[in-house]
């Protein structure tokens, strides 16, 4: 299945860019190995490299958003490439510097394979389908949790903008972002924690395991419906009367979340 935010092949469900870097990795190996053994190996420590310094180069840029980790902190942030984050601006030097040292003479001979992934990688990115959703309904409906029960609410109740995280217990990457989400939201920041069919005790019981004493909330299938929701976590930045801002699929890690608020200039409330 095609989707604004993924391709969805049965259970599995990978977001474009990374069908897209799996592509462009396939045909640069590919074609460099049609070259001879040698280039092929070259062409492996090339994409290495440039998947290295590529995330590097994303995690300083945005490294305000990452103080406090320590070491340790932010070489798991740095390692932990299932959230995305890409800067190429220091990928491909990383991968030209590389290919220099390792093919000396012969390392031109990378730059048709590189054209050839360069191409085929980007192909998922500008074809994919556009997202159809633009709005959110003010009326769309939700249950409401706090320590006195349940409410049925509407979207209209939820102050905007806000970031809408749909989301699971049972889900891996979501548990993997969720202690960064309440933290965000226990700083002020605007963040509706939707749990997608879950019973309201699950939900409580993890949210409350996290410290976290806000409000959350449960779809009965109508936001995911209303959403275009084809897995989990999934992210909308929703401005002022639901104009939906951006999307994201997948966790978010703390460089990526700093930087969403930011160019929106959404700003904590004390």
């Amino acid at each position: 299945m095609f989707t604004a935010d993924a391709l969805r092949l049965g259970s599995l469900v990978l977001e474009w860019s990374r069908v897209g870097f799996l592509l462009g990795a396939v045909v640069f190996t590919f074609l460099a190995a049609r070259r001879g053994n040698a280039l092929e190996r070259t062409a492996w420590w090339v994409l290495l490299a440039a998947l290295l310094f590529g995330r590097l180069g994303y995690l300083w840029n945005y490294r305000s958003g990452l103080s406090g980790l320590g070491a340790g902190g932010m070489l798991r942030s740095m390692l932990d490439v299932r959230t995305g984050g890409f800067t190429w601006v220091w990928a491909l030097p990383a991968a030209g510097l590389t290919a220099a040292l390792l093919a000396r003479r012969t390392a031109w001979q990378l730059i048709p394979p590189a054209l050839g992934a360069l191409v085929v990688g980007a192909a998922p990115l500008i074809l994919r389908p556009a997202s159809s959703v633009t709005l959110v309904p003010q009326q769309l409906p939700l249950v409401r949790l706090s320590d006195t029960g349940t409410e049925t609410v509407t979207f209209a109740s939820i102050d905007q903008p806000t970031l809408v995280n749909v989301w699971a217990t049972w889900c891996p990457p979501c548990r993997l972002e969720m202690p960064l989400l309440t933290e965000f939201a226990q700083r002020g920041y605007p963040i509706t924690f939707v749990n997608s069919r879950e019973s309201p005790g699950t939900v409580q019981a993890f949210m409350t395991s996290l410290g976290y004493q806000g409000p959350s909330y449960l779809d009965q299938g109508a936001v995911g419906r209303a959403l275009g929701v084809i897995g989990f976590p999934t992210t909308l930045l929703v401005g002022n009367n639901g104009q939906v801002l951006e999307r994201h699929f997948g966790p978010l890690d703390r460089a990526q979340l700093t930087a969403l608020f930011a160019r929106h200039q959404i700003v904590p409330v004390p």
